[in-house]
């Protein structure tokens, strides 16, 4: 599905040379579930951010290769990208607040999608029925209502859920989930995480989960890749690596995870 390798990111501000990422490779295979984590500022988010060309900053010199169904994503014109992103490759940002409009319904935005990727209505030729579909799909069991609402009637999570449900408007093949628990409590949290076990059970969907949290990422995924100011330090079996870290850096991370006691 989606290969990275040697991945590097290069910026230059007022002449000075700054690499926050440099060699980051990893690999989600169809149909699987890979968590990438790292405390912030690792270089997780701007690594999948370069890949899907949403990282446009004139001074940064993006290297490597990012193939997804055998393109070259880093050599793609922007309309090719574009046609990519959101169709094939559905990506959640982990601030909901900032990735829907205020003063558009809920419905109107999800439909956006349709609009983008279903000009003729081939797929989908009732909009509405797809978006409350889409909703649903989501957890969201008043759909019909969300779809008419704007997103300061809904709660954080209900928002995070609208975010998911415009992600998987166009039943995509890959989801990039961009630490979309983070501003969660852990009840939603745990809700959040039970939804993406459900989209890729139903669906096939291979997901990219992106997480500082450890134990979420033990929960959810398959492998895990784990990123150090920018660099792979370790990669393997969830299991494997949870249970049997090799790196100090990693044992930091599961060692950092709270602790109930009774």
């Amino acid at each position: 599905m989606l290969t990275i390798e040697d991945l590097k990111i290069e910026f230059y501000d007022h002449g000075i040379k700054e690499v926050p990422v440099s060699n980051v490779s990893l690999h989600v295979g169809e149909g699987e579930i890979l968590g990438l984590v790292g405390e912030s500022g690792s270089g997780k988010s701007l690594s999948c951010l370069a890949a899907m060309g949403l990282l446009k900053e004139k001074n940064a010199v993006i290297s490597g290769r990012v193939e997804y169904a055998g393109k070259d994503m880093l050599s793609c014109s922007e309309k090719e990208i574009e046609d990519i992103r959101g169709k094939e490759i559905g990506f959640i940002f982990q601030d909901p607040n900032s990735s829907l409009n205020p003063l558009i319904r809920i419905g109107k935005q999800l439909e956006e999608v349709l609009v983008l990727h279903d000009k003729d209505k081939k797929l989908y030729p009732d909009r509405k029925a797809r978006a409350i579909e889409a909703l649903k799909e989501a957890g969201l069991s008043d759909a019909e209502n969300i779809y008419k609402m704007y997103p300061h009637e809904l709660s954080g999570g209900m928002k995070q859920r609208v975010i998911i449900a415009m992600a998987i408007m166009m039943e995509p093949k890959l989801l990039l989930a961009d630490e979309p628990t983070t501003a969660l409590d852990v009840t939603v949290q745990a809700q959040i995480i039970e939804l993406f076990k459900k989209i890729n059970k139903e669906k096939n969907t291979a997901i990219l989960f992106i997480s500082h949290d450890l134990s979420l990422v033990k929960v959810l995924c398959d492998k895990v890749v784990v990123l150090k100011k920018g660099e792979v330090v370790e990669s393997g079996n969830i299991n494997d690596i949870y249970n049997n870290p090799k790196e100090d850096y990693t044992k930091k991370l599961i060692a950092a995870i709270p602790k109930v006691e009774v």
